[in-house]
């Protein structure tokens, strides 16, 4: 499973998913990383093999 955010770094390892912020030298919250962060959690909700939560 691969993602392009301009905000955020993904990978996955053994079925887990790794998301990295990367949103600049302090990483603060703006638009940029909300959005992205947004679409990330709808890709992975709207994404029937993908487990979210514990």
């Amino acid at each position: 499973m691969s993602f392009a955010y301009s905000s955020i770094r993904t990978r996955e390892v053994a079925g887990v998913l790794f998301a990295t912020l990367d949103a600049g030298p302090l990483n603060l919250i703006g638009v940029d990383l909300v959005r992205d962060l947004v679409s990330l959690v709808d890709a992975l909700y709207s994404d029937p093999p993908v487990t979210c939560g514990s």
